[in-house]
């Protein structure tokens, strides 16, 4: 399993995840409540730490949060370039 995790197909699976939070969460604060997104990251931070959990090796933890963190940064980027976008 650690292998998957940290295997190019489960690279791309992560950037396919970012993007559908990405767009969630862009179309709830354009179109929806923008009070429910603390909710959706909260989803989102759970979802993204099953792998870890599933592999369950305490000596991996610092390099699935390094995952997670790169996830979260996509996520924050890919919102604000969305944002730039739709403002011009």
């Amino acid at each position: 399993m650690k292998d998957f995790i940290f295997s190019k197909e489960f690279a791309n699976y992560r950037k396919k995840q970012v993007e559908a939070v990405v767009s969630v969460i862009h179309d709830e604060l354009l179109n929806g409540d923008p009070s429910v997104i603390k909710g959706q990251l909260k989803l989102a931070r759970r979802i993204f730490r099953i792998p870890g959990e599933m592999v369950g090796e305490k000596a991996l933890v610092p390099n699935l949060k390094q995952l997670i963190n790169a996830d979260f940064t996509r996520v924050y980027v890919e919102l604000s370039r969305k944002g730039m976008v739709e403002d011009e």
